[in-house]
């Protein structure tokens, strides 16, 4: 059983309809008229959409079942009580399944099951039918993309990459590094060169380079050196430059300076990161709950 990073946060959105009237509409003033979105805008509702599906999927695998009951079934049945559940865009990779350890749609299934979630269920019947795998990288899992539960093997997600964009103004400032780092899951503290753009220090190319730790007052925020200076442009840059590289020690071999695909590419306010979806996973999860932590402070008063 893993931990799934559980993305936060809701946007309500209220459409108004009604019937066209026999006679010519009354003319409606141009102030009245729904203001055209801007292409960030347009950018961040679309993000906001997809969030909000990932959202309602991760609350139905939330939610608790008396008893799940599976006596010799069928893998295809088993998946089918779950679509009766309420999980209705399960999408089965019955090919990969079959290579990683000849799984198919007959292979029998028993498990009895009290007090679970759908979440829990499902992972147990995966746990069980993964006992065929030869590699811990053939046991199958399953991810919410795109609001669509798949299911597949951990390398079979792992060779696809997904892009995806992420404004991360608000995490610039005034949130500290150190309130990121415990929902990366990695170390508390990081080395990077201070003479050069801030990169991992085993990765500097610089002879002798000048090594500095970053600290918990790097983003900055009122009360912070350099807040409102003429060049607080730039000061973003530089911290948004600091979050590239520590996204980059979450799972270093999977970007491609550790030699896997990953990408980050920085944009203004944004990064566009370009990753296998369990890293979009841990990034996305630990920004939203950042955001969270931000929220009861500012409510707190602190």
């Amino acid at each position: 059983m893993r931990y799934r990073s559980a993305l936060l946060g809701m946007m309500a959105c209220l459409v108004l309809a009604g019937q066209a009237p026999a006679l010519d509409p009354p003319k409606v003033s141009a102030s009245l008229k729904k203001p055209r979105l801007s292409a960030k805008q347009k950018d961040k509702a679309r993000i906001q959409k997809r969030r909000d599906r990932t959202i309602a999927l991760l609350r139905l695998l939330n939610t608790r079942i008396d008893e799940v009951q599976f006596d010799d079934e069928s893998l295809e049945d088993a998946f089918a009580w779950f679509r009766e559940q309420g999980l209705k865009n399960i999408i089965v990779r019955w090919k990969v399944l079959d290579q990683v350890g000849e799984i198919g749609k007959d292979t029998p299934i028993t498990l009895s099951l009290q007090d679970v979630t759908l979440g829990e269920a499902l992972d147990l019947v995966l746990d069980l039918i993964s006992d065929a795998a030869s590699t811990d990288q053939d046991r199958l899992t399953y991810h919410v993309i795109n609001g669509m539960l798949k299911i597949s093997s951990r390398a079979d997600f792992d060779r696809h990459v997904y892009t995806r964009t992420y404004y991360v103004e608000d995490l610039l400032y005034p949130i500290s590094l150190n309130e990121l780092l415990p929902f990366l899951q990695i170390g508390q503290s990081y080395a990077y060169v201070s003479e050069l753009d801030p990169v991992v220090a085993s990765g500097a190319a610089a002879q002798e380079p000048i090594i500095d730790v970053i600290d918990t007052g790097s983003f900055h925020g009122p009360g912070d050196p350099g807040y409102g200076r003429p060049d607080f442009k730039g000061i973003r840059e530089e911290e948004l430059a600091k979050l590239v590289n520590l996204l980059k020690q979450v799972r270093p071999q999977s970007w491609q300076e550790g030699g896997g695909r990953g990408t980050i590419t920085p944009f203004s306010d944004k990064l566009v990161i370009s990753q296998t979806i369990e890293m979009h996973e841990i990034v996305g999860g630990a920004f939203d709950q950042v955001r969270t932590l931000k929220n009861k402070k500012r409510k707190s008063g602190r």
